[in-house]
């Protein structure tokens, strides 16, 4: 695997947890290629760090909705 493919793998690692955390997708519409990625363990709830990582990758790309639902997730986390 060269370098650019670990750069679409990572980013489609963040986007397939997002979608995944937050059930915009089901898991066969983020399988690629026979594969599926992640950017946290999926057997548990994301940690609050796993959505703070999510929220940095988001707001790097200026995509600022997908950081207000991971905020909205990770505050009702805090509160349960």
């Amino acid at each position: 695997m060269d370098e650019l493919d670990v750069i679409r793998n990572f980013d489609l690692a963040m986007y397939n947890s997002y979608y995944f955390i937050t059930n915009e997708k089901e898991l066969e519409e983020m399988i690629v290629n026979n594969q599926i990625f992640f950017a946290h363990d999926i057997d548990h709830p994301p940690t609050t760090k796993d959505l703070e990582e999510l929220i940095k990758f988001f707001a790097d790309k200026d995509d600022f909705e997908k950081c207000i639902k991971l905020n909205k997730i990770k505050e009702d986390d805090k509160n349960n």
